[in-house]
């Protein structure tokens, strides 16, 4: 019983990191974008955590859990392209691997 609650509680802390997705909008203040040479527009694109653009955007996003007991679950979300080409927040594929490390005490 207690490594199926350990297991469902990785699964459940994994799928809460990835929802909402952190910086989906583009950012709101072009006094917060750095000047890296690109011009304004596609900093502004590019100044998001997640970025939709028909050229260039964010493919996945990975989240990697550890518990105390040595319990691991690796997590990656896939974002699917619309018909524009562009990977959107709510359209994606999650694939997971849960395996057990073995946990010793240093020295």
């Amino acid at each position: 019983m207690i490594a199926l609650i350990r297991k469902l509680t990785l699964c459940v802390c994994a799928l809460a990191l990835f929802s909402p997705p952190v910086g989906a909008s583009p950012c709101n203040d072009d006094a917060d974008l750095p000047d890296t040479g690109v011009g304004l527009e596609l900093e502004r694109l590019l100044g998001s955590a997640f970025i939709t653009s028909p050229e260039y955007g964010t493919r996945c996003s990975t989240v990697l859990i550890m518990d105390a007991a040595g319990g691991v679950r690796f997590t990656e979300r896939s974002y699917l392209a619309d018909p524009e080409g562009r990977r959107r927040p709510g359209h994606y594929e999650d694939r997971s691997f849960a395996f057990s490390l073995e946990v010793t005490e240093p020295g």
